[in-house]
């Protein structure tokens, strides 16, 4: 061994042996301290060296860890750089004072240096994810108003496992945190940001909302929580991918709506029978013939034709205006709107087969179209009894938590299978019958033999 790597590792010895005196000054506490400022006298450039190295921990994580606030101002004073430092798990003294719940240490360590309270560790976490999950509503409180960020983009921060930390406040069961969250969410203007807060999805495809309502804790704090979840407008993961099908259905209803009104506009500037080209009285040029040869007919076709274009108009104009379709009852109220047109333009159609059809045809078409319009009548009628049912239901758990249609189809099966087992017990009844007949049948031919 050279002279010269002698040295190093000496100096390397020192180093550590100052460190590990450093360390125990601090766990012994305040009556230490005037023994932890004079090792720092003897050597002012230690804890720039420590800054530099490669320790499992600073002397301010310790501090920060043991909640010695002289110790970290001591430590600040002489090297604020040690506050961004980070252990052998990529913890901060933010992250370790966060999670201990020492709410004054957590004030001085931000007041150095605001960025640290986004700063991540080893599983992608901030100091507010330590908080939430250790239930220090406090320290959150302190990083929340000391961060440079709004409070929505700190909830929306996701670690290695997509939790946010209302996930883990959550998982944890630290209701008192979980509120507090709950509140500032509630409290906070509506923007995009404050819906992402609340219905982050993690890499389980979990919602808060979603381990909230498989608990099985049934006290009174646990429901107020489930009704402030409500009240902010929460909502379970497969509800949010239904929210981009009604999305995706809103563009649909979009294109539906632009060419009905256009064949609505043709049909009404161009009716069936075409116009009038002379002014030979009682017409005039320009007018539909229609008007004059099916008096009877005419205005129930411009009634239905004119119906069919101001429902898609209003359509159209609705979805341009960008009201909040995203919600199940705003969509499900176009779609009843879309019906309507749907059936006046069909009752358009019929209107006009008639009057273009020969005379000779329009008995047997007439009953045709009789026929349909009952079905269609029948089709549309059951859709919209379906499809309020499925509002009302989800209505109902939405903001009351509770769910009819499990109990509506339970209903439904106990009536079919009641049905069923009748069904099956009248077979069995009749096949013993005919067991019974089948036995007294033959026991009759046995005694014609026995008498022969």
């Amino acid at each position: 061994m050279s002279h010269r790597e002698g040295e190093e590792e000496s100096g390397g010895g020192r180093v550590e042996q100052k460190l590990q005196e450093l360390h125990e000054a601090i766990v012994e506490g305040n009556n230490k301290l005037e023994a932890f400022k004079e090792i720092l006298n003897e050597d002012p450039k230690i804890l720039d060296r420590i800054k530099v190295g490669c320790f499992i921990h600073t002397p301010l994580h310790v501090a920060a860890y043991h909640g010695h606030l002289e110790f970290v101002k001591e430590i600040l004073k002489r090297s604020p750089g040690l506050v961004e430092v980070q252990d052998s798990r990529r913890w901060s003294p933010l992250h370790v004072a966060s999670a201990r719940g020492h709410l004054d240490i957590v004030q001085a360590l931000v007041s150095e240096n605001p960025d640290m309270c986004t700063a991540l560790d080893g599983d992608a976490r901030t100091p507010l994810h330590l908080a939430a999950m250790k239930g220090k509503k406090e320290v959150l409180g302190k990083l929340f108003e000391a961060s440079l960020y709004g409070p929505h983009e700190l909830m929306n921060v996701k670690d290695v496992a997509g939790n946010t930390i209302l996930h883990l406040a959550v998982r944890n069961k630290k209701l008192q945190v979980v509120k507090y969250l709950l509140d500032k969410i509630e409290k906070a203007e509506k923007t995009e940001s404050r819906i992402n807060a609340v219905n982050a999805v993690n890499n389980c495809g979990y919602t808060a909302y979603d381990i909230v309502m498989e608990s099985k804790n049934d006290t009174q704090e646990l429901k107020d929580i489930k009704v402030t979840f409500r009240k902010v407008k929460a909502m379970k993961a497969k509800d949010l991918s239904q929210g981009e099908w009604l999305s995706k259905k809103r563009d649909i209803l979009m294109v539906v709506a632009s060419l009905i009104a256009t064949m609505a506009f043709q049909a009404g500037i161009n009716p069936p029978g075409g116009f009038w080209q002379d002014n030979t009285p009682p017409h005039r040029a320009g007018e539909a013939i229609m008007a004059y040869n099916y008096p009877n007919t005419y205005p129930y076709f411009i009634r239905a034709n004119t119906t069919g274009f101001v429902a898609s108009v209003s359509t159209i104009l609705l979805l341009i205006t960008g009201w909040p379709f995203k919600k199940k009852f705003f969509m499900w109220l176009l779609v009843v709107i879309m019906w309507v047109t749907i059936t006046s333009i069909a009752f358009t159609y019929a209107f006009s087969i008639v009057v273009v059809s020969p005379k000779g045809e329009r008995e047997p078409l007439f009953h045709t179209i009789v026929v349909g319009a009952i079905v269609w009548c029948c089709v549309m009628v059951s859709l919209l009894i379906a499809h309020t049912i499925r509002v009302i239901n989800w209505w109902l758990k939405t903001n009351k938590g509770i769910n009819v249609w499990p109990q509506i189809k339970e209903f439904f099966k106990s009536n079919t299978s009641g049905q069923g087992t009748n069904s099956s017990n009248g077979d069995a009844h009749q096949i013993e019958l005919s067991g019974q007949g089948l036995q007294q049948s033959s026991n009759g031919e046995v005694l014609q033999i026995q008498l022969k």
